[in-house]
């Protein structure tokens, strides 16, 4: 049987645009913490404030459209 689901523009904006920012404060978080880490004398990965930012950014933003993209495939 064909899938008669119907996903608006609207559905997907309202998806997309806080996801980003939720992703952007990940991204801060992301940054605060690699600071406070290389203050506290650490290195490697989570010193990095790109790559820190970068996997901050990532885990926001995906992680809201997985919750939200996944109880529209529900």
């Amino acid at each position: 049987m064909a899938d008669t689901t119907t996903i608006s523009s609207k559905d997907i904006l309202h998806t997309f645009f806080p996801a980003l920012f939720i992703g952007l404060a990940g991204l801060f978080i992301g940054v605060l913490f690699a600071q406070v880490f290389t203050a506290a004398g650490g290195g490697g990965f989570f010193a990095s404030t790109s790559d820190m930012a970068t996997f901050g950014f990532f885990i926001g933003f995906v992680g809201r459209i997985a919750i939200v993209f996944e109880k529209l495939i529900s």
